[in-house]
């Protein structure tokens, strides 16, 4: 667990595409995500909510999942250097954090 920050949407939209494009470098690298699924009128989880309760899922799902609508996609921060991808898909919400912790910032 590195952090017990709650995710805050990353506003620098320069910033925002590095982090979207790690994420589509790991998944082609076969890297697997922490997918945690919960409700649109939720507020983000903390990262250790993703790490402990999210499933294991191999990259090119959570690259399906998030290249499904890229407006419904956001870069987020848990501070400590680890950052996440939120999704908005069929009435449901979704946050991504690559599984591997070498490859969390």
């Amino acid at each position: 667990m590195g952090s017990n920050n709650f995710a805050v949407v990353v506003t620098d939209a320069i910033k925002a595409r590095q982090i979207l494009a790690d994420f589509e470098r790991l998944a082609a690298q076969g890297s697997t995500f922490k997918l945690l699924e919960f409700g649109r009128e939720s507020n983000f989880p903390c990262l250790q909510d993703v790490e402990e309760a999210g499933a294991t899922v191999d990259g090119l799902i959570a690259q399906a999942l998030w290249n499904r609508d890229g407006d419904a996609v956001e870069a987020v921060n848990f501070g400590n250097g680890f950052v996440g991808l939120f999704c908005e898909s069929d009435e449901l919400s979704y946050m991504a954090i690559p599984n591997g912790k070498n490859d969390r910032g």
